[in-house]
């Protein structure tokens, strides 16, 4: 086939970016974090809906209710009147459909009947009026006029909802617009309920629904469009009502509130921290209104966003979110209560913000805000060990005093020097540090009372290269009792002290000398094949085979390479440890003389590895990805299936990121395949200095981790090396051609990551690949400008994912709470690749991962007739959807109308807890889909109940 794969190393190592000249101040390097705390959650204008829960526990009628928030204002009637809201927007086609006969009126006010059933309409505005007839443009706006049961409308890829009222699609501007005409009292049916819970008090609704019902009239000039979220008031139609949001609307039926003789601009919002606001404060431009003032709201003080934080977010992501350089600082003007404006001081200057912009821009829940300042800096470089250092910063806004706490390497965290602040926050305090170490500061929040930490600030110690090879630290040997203490395994491979990577993911720091005998752990290096009768190898290979030729001997130097990184004999006194010390090769040779790779032939090695008992899968190979361009974009279904079996047989598959030499330009923002793909851990490069390279590619969901990819050492083919037959390091890289003698590339980061599962299959046997996964990420240390990432963003990132490699966190968190396992995968689409559930009360456990694993199916069978209830619970906190697919339904992904057509029902938006319910026209195999819409991921629980 003509798409080909590529080894995932460089032609040539990369010179260091940049380098210094001249002389000048000393550079920092700082650390800046924001607390950001606040009151209450919205605008603050009006009536606050906890406060008026508040009032009314407490026996407050809604006439007293509304009297409080808008003082001034008296209950008057208005008569009915028609509202135009905007349900949807910009949607290529819309489906209008109903269970009953209904009629369409186009622009010109001709009546068409139309038959029950379901009617998609276009920019075109054409449709079928009677079966058999082709589909005709018609003049707009196309008005549907129900018969006895609400008509229902959606985008066409997805399920309709009911609505009261006409349904009207008009063209604006060349965008198609859904909007449902409606009555004021019955539109009101659907905001009540919508905009409070249906168990707080009658009277909260019933003063809801006369804010709303003024709010709706106030807005309604000249026939202007409601919208049906946040911009006007949440409009949910029929889908929403509950009984007592109609009861509330009922029982005010027709009331508003009245200033002057004029209906009243009531506005609302959720939470007001204590005090509501001035509208002539909170919106630019506004004039003062009477009945828009500030008045306290004691009763706020149930609202779980009565206070809220602290938010903690670093400088970099606050000057990303503003789009500013460098800031340093937010000063709310007014400094007390809710801010109009902030003042950001940053690199370049004061810019002065409007209060609501930042708001926004952070996510933060209201403009009541008080954001604290820690920030701490010390000198750029490494410190010579034994001297001391001026450790510098800034604190602002915060209760009380501040503290400096310190963690030398080994150690928990300690009070450090005592800190003093001047009159601006400023502060100066030497440390002597013997080792690396870190620093933060510690502070109370000035709201809500609650302990902030700064992000570290780490000193970094330099050591004597005597110093560094005799010292010891100390370890808890396996199964040692918490009294027995013995030195750290320091490997006496005489190249390991080239190996820096080694240091950097800390592969050995949480194992005792000597090391402790595990059960073997196979690992597949599907590669270039392998140097059979290297030294390194002897008695660590497992099988070994050829796809391409009749020997399995590597004669380009990939392959061994990367199976040196991960299994290269350790402390064995010769050459360079490996870091996967119980590691057994499955050797499975896929590259020809070519140096590409068939993915059909690597998938055939795949399933020869698993078939052969491989734990884990090493893919330093890779394909172009181009999501923009199809042509260029190298996805192989066989590639992905032969992943799907590895992940279903418990093994897991770790692939290189790619090199930005191998796409259109670096850096990609795109992860090669297979590494973006379900299952697959996508590890990229770090330089020594922390740094991401250019050559290794971003991602934004499929890079996953990050490790050492820059200057690595480690075995090749004697063959290749006896090419410099003066070179003492004979079988090592030192001796090896220029492309591997200082080797770079994304290559030679994924093996590690390959290394560090095989010690967690090693000592947990019983592990699922999906837990593997999930423990080397979230235990992952994170880059970020602290650590040498000037463009890393704090947590997971394009560039590192969830960080660097740590083997030894990994290592640690077997001790914690394990993460939930998922005996189902991999089922990521319908057909073979379907979990099968049997029974008629089924109740499922599995989990979901956004970025690994965002899409399960289950296929069950359905009788005709028969009734599915399904209901998803959690991961709480994550948006999630539950659909149903008809038999037939042979992927779940894709856009085309075909496959959208096969959608039988799915849940109304993304949430933690969806239910849907579906009578089967037919009978056969239906398929459940569970997907994850937004970041997150946990365990969840599906119970799929059948009823005649």
């Amino acid at each position: 086939m003509a798409r080909r794969l590529c080894l995932l190393a460089l032609v040539l190592p990369l010179a260091l970016a940049g380098g210094a000249s001249g002389q000048g101040p000393a550079p920092l390097v700082t650390t800046t974090t924001f607390a950001i705390s606040g009151r209450g959650y919205g605008h603050g204008v009006g009536m606050g809906q906890w406060g008026a829960l508040g009032l009314a526990r407490r026996g407050a009628t809604y006439e007293r209710i509304l009297a409080h928030y808008y003082p001034g204002t008296t209950l008057g009637k208005a008569g009915p009147t028609t509202l135009r809201v905007l349900l949807w927007e910009g949607k290529g086609r819309y489906a209008v459909s109903s269970s009953v006969p209904f009629a369409v009126v186009d622009g010109e006010g001709v009546s068409h009947a139309l038959a029950p059933g379901r009617y998609v309409v276009g920019r075109a505005l054409a449709l079928s009026l009677a079966p058999g007839q082709g589909r005709a443009p018609l003049p707009g706006p196309l008005t549907f006029v129900p018969g006895g049961e609400p008509l229902e409308v959606g985008p066409a890829s997805g399920p309709g909802q009911p609505y009261r009222g006409r349904l009207q699609l008009q063209l604006v501007a060349g965008r198609l617009q859904a909007v449902n005409v409606v009555g004021l009292e019955a539109y009101l049916k659907g905001v009540v309920s919508a905009e409070m819970p249906s168990d707080w008090p009658l009277e909260a609704l019933k003063a809801q629904a006369v804010a709303a019902r003024s709010y709706a009239l106030s807005q309604r000039r000249d026939g202007a469009l409601l919208y049906a979220d946040q911009r006007s008031q949440v409009y949910g139609g029929v889908g929403s009502e509950t009984p007592v949001g109609v009861e509330a609307v009922t029982k005010t039926k027709g009331e508003v509130l009245l200033y002057q003789g004029a209906v009243a601009t009531t506005y609302f919002f959720s939470s007001s921290g204590g005090r509501t606001a001035a509208a002539s404060d909170v919106f630019p431009g506004a004039k003062p209104l009477p009945y828009l003032v500030s008045v306290p709201d004691p009763y706020d003080v149930i609202s779980p966003y009565h206070t809220w934080g602290p938010v903690v977010v670093s400088a970099a992501r606050v000057s990303k979110a503003l789009g500013l350089h460098g800031v340093t600082d937010l000063a709310p003007l007014p400094s007390r209560g809710r801010a109009r404006e902030i003042v950001v001081e940053a690199q370049g200057g004061e810019t002065t913000l409007p209060a609501p912009a930042v708001r926004s821009a952070l996510g933060l829940r209201s403009t009541w805000i008080r954001p604290m300042v820690l920030s701490l800096a010390r000198p750029a470089g490494v410190l010579a060990g034994g001297s001391t250092v001026t450790l510098t910063g800034v604190v602002r806004r915060v209760a009380g005093p501040v503290a400096l706490e310190e963690r030398a390497e080994g150690a928990s965290w300690q009070p450090g020097p005592a800190v003093s602040l001047s009159a601006d926050g400023s502060f100066a305090v030497s440390v002597e540090p013997a080792t690396t170490t870190r620093y933060r500061l510690v502070a109370s929040d000035p709201i809500t009372g609650r302990e902030v930490r700064s992000r570290p600030l780490t000193v970094p110690v330099a050591e004597s290269r005597a110093a560094a090879g005799r010292r010891l630290s100390l370890a808890r040997p396996q199964g040692a009792s918490a009294g027995a203490w013995r030195s750290t395994f320091v490997p006496n491979d005489p190249l390991a002290a080239r190996q820096w990577y080694l240091a950097s993911v800390r592969a050995f720091d949480s194992f005792s000398d000597p090391l402790p005998a595990l059960p073997p752990v196979k690992v597949a290096v599907i590669d270039t094949g392998l140097d059979l009768g290297h030294p390194e190898f002897a008695g660590r290979v497992a099988a070994a085979r050829s796809f391409v030729d009749d020997s399995p001997v590597d004669r380009i130097g990939h392959g061994t390479f990367v199976a040196g990184i991960v299994a290269a004999a350790t402390g064995n006194g010769q050459g360079i440890a490996g870091i996967a010390f119980p590691a057994q090769l499955v050797v499975a040779k896929v590259v020809g003389e070519s140096g590409t790779v068939d993915p059909q032939v690597e998938a055939r090695a795949i399933r020869w590895a698993v078939d052969e008992g491989a734990r884990v899968i090493n893919l330093s190979l890779g394909g172009l990805r181009d999501p923009l361009r199809p042509a260029l974009d190298t996805f192989s279904p066989e590639e992905q299936e032969a992943i799907a079996y590895a992940t279903s047989h418990g093994a897991l598959v770790v692939a290189a990121v790619g090199n930005g030499d191998q796409a259109p330009r670096a850096p990609w923002p795109y992860a090669s395949y297979p590494a973006a793909l379900p299952h697959v851990v996508g590890v990229s490069a770090i330089d020594q200095r922390g740094s991401v390279p250019l050559f290794s590619n971003r991602d934004v969901v499929f890079n996953d981790l990050a490790a050492p990819g820059e200057a690595m050492v480690s075995t090749l083919p004697r063959s290749l090396t006896a090419l410099r037959p003066s070179c003492p390091e004979q079988g090592y890289s030192p001796c090896g051609p220029p492309e591997y003698s200082a080797a770079s590339g994304t290559s030679f980061a994924a093996p590690q990551v390959s290394a560090a599962a095989a010690l967690l299959f090693a000592l947990r046997p019983d592990l699922r690949p999906e837990q593997v996964s999930t423990i080397l990420e979230r235990s992952a240390a994170d880059a970020s400008p602290d650590t040498g990432c000037a463009h890393c963003l704090v947590g997971r990132d394009p560039l590192s994912g969830w960080g660097v490699l740590d083997v030894t966190a990994a290592i640690e968190a077997l001790s914690q709470p394990l993460p939930p396992p998922d005996r189902y995968e991999a089922n990521d689409d319908a057909g073979s690749q379907a979990a099968t559930l049997w029974g008629k009360r089924i109740v499922a456990k599995a989990t979901l991962d956004f970025w690994d694993d965002p899409i399960d199916v289950y296929r069950v069978r359905l009788t005709r007739g028969e009734r599915a209830r399904v209901v998803l619970h959690g991961p709480p906190g994550t948006e999630a959807s539950l659909i149903l697919w008809k038999p037939g339904t042979e992927h779940v992904q894709g856009l085309s109308p075909a496959l959208q057509a096969m959608r039988a029902t799915q849940s109304m938006r993304p949430g933690a807890e969806e239910r849907i319910a579906y009578r089967a026209p037919q009978g056969g195999w239906y398929y459940v889909e569970v997907r994850m819409e937004e970041p997150g991921s946990g365990r969840y629980w599906l119970r799929i109940d059948k009823e005649p």
